[in-house]
């Protein structure tokens, strides 16, 4: 039930189904036993499907180039070999560069298709499945050494691409378990630990100094000249915090995502202040900048603001608060779009040159320098980067934006897709 209501349902019955299609069993094959007493009723081309399928095996796939609503390169992750350009017109509507599948390809009229069923699986499914299989492949190639002792029959029956289709052929319980055990894991998996630039848990904080109106002016006065309070706007008046001495950074926990803004793309803003009509709103994500923000201002606005009162609310409270009410509408933002183009390519930019020499967690706390220069952390790198383009075309999907180009990136590394 709780596929169905996630559309997922569909997916999981046409692989199964496709898979009880294409075994063999002690009564025979159901496709073969079809074709025999009712192929008649087939066109000539649906005989050679239903051949073809009754042939195919469940293969795990990266897609190495898509156009959409047309044909996808794909790559087989584990029988290895040359990417396989696929024509399809529906199942790439909605697939992207570096995505991760689970489907049969067969080959009919001097092209490759998809036979119909196809699993996305995450970057995570897809690596815990390779680990399976990987080790479920060396205990079969195990049991055939030790069974066919027959060279000439070894020879025939042990070749890696004999082995790895007869592996595959009985995998398919294996794909379905994975890409279900990860699927409602995603389902009902809580928001991930959120962190801010200095390592503090994400709680957002909301503070309010009152003020009078005959205190505003002087307030004003006090925030634009200190150099930690940099002017964002003017209506309503508008401040960034950029702390003069911030904190050192915490390390992150390997499962904890880290955000933060930055200003200019280097300089990590600790707080936002802006001055409302009756009092001074002083906003920030952490318990810790939120104390030390309230410090900073008490000393500098001593006599013109009154005693602080603060709400406090948890990540999981602003986002039910947004759906209730934003009701998931989106705002359109009156920007120009090459403006908006340009202002998250310099974001883009400087982000990610900062990146390259920073611990990433999902990097063990390395840097993609250091993994680039290691031969044994270097395929965990290149995951990243593919990770990165793959969330980055997903992100402009439907958008009619061009996506960020990365080449930059494989290019400083000294790395090739």
């Amino acid at each position: 039930m709780e596929m169905d209501v996630n559309g997922y349902g569909g997916m999981l019955f046409g692989i199964q189904f496709e898979d009880f299609l294409s075994r063999d069993t002690a009564v025979g094959n159901p496709v073969d036993d079809y074709l025999k007493r009712r192929g008649w009723r087939e066109s000539v081309r649906g005989r050679r499907y239903l051949s073809a399928l009754r042939s195919s095996v469940l293969s795990l796939y990266e897609v190495v180039d898509v156009v959409p609503g047309q044909h996808c390169d794909v790559q087989d992750l584990v029988r290895g070999g040359r990417p396989l350009r696929v024509f399809e017109k529906a199942g790439t509507e909605q697939m992207v560069k570096w995505d991760r599948i689970a489907a049969r390809v067969i080959y009919e009229q001097g092209k490759h298709g998809f036979s119909g069923g196809i699993l996305p699986l995450s970057p995570e499914a897809a690596q815990g499945l390779l680990r399976v299989l990987n080790a479920s492949r060396e205990g079969l190639q195990a049991t055939l050494d030790a069974v066919l002792a027959d060279e000439q029959i070894m020879a025939e029956a042990s070749s890696p691409l004999a082995i790895d289709d007869l592996h595959l052929r009985e995998a398919c319980p294996t794909f379905s378990n994975i890409w279900l055990m990860y699927t409602l894991e995603r389902l009902h998996a809580p928001l991930p630990e959120l962190y801010n630039g200095d390592g503090d848990p994400i709680t957002f904080i909301e503070t309010h100094f009152p003020l009078t109106a005959e205190t505003r002016a002087a307030v004003i006065q006090r925030l634009n000249a200190a150099p930690e309070w940099v002017t964002a706007g003017d209506e309503p008046p508008f401040w960034n915090w950029l702390e003069a001495e911030p904190p050192a950074r915490k390390d992150v926990p390997q499962e904890g995502q880290s955000f933060d803004t930055l200003l200019d793309g280097h300089q990590s803003v600790s707080g936002n202040l802006e001055l409302g009509r009756r009092a001074l709103i002083f906003s920030t994500n952490s318990e810790a900048r939120a104390e030390r923000g309230k410090a900073v201002l008490g000393t500098l606005l001593a006599g013109l603001v009154g005693a602080p009162l603060s709400q406090v609310q948890s990540p999981e409270q602003a986002l039910a608060e947004a759906d209730d009410d934003g009701n998931n509408e989106s705002i359109a933002l009156d920007i120009d779009p090459e403006t908006a183009a340009a202002v998250m390519q310099d974001y883009f930019d400087q982000h990610y040159q900062n990146c390259l020499d920073e611990p990433i967690p999902v990097l063990g706390n390395r840097t993609p320098r250091q993994c680039a220069a290691s031969p044994a952390h270097r395929p965990e790198v290149i995951a990243w980067l593919k990770q990165l383009e793959n969330s980055e075309q997903r992100r402009i999907t439907g958008t009619g934006q061009k996506p960020y180009d990365t080449r930059w990136l494989w290019q400083a590394l000294g790395l090739e897709p």
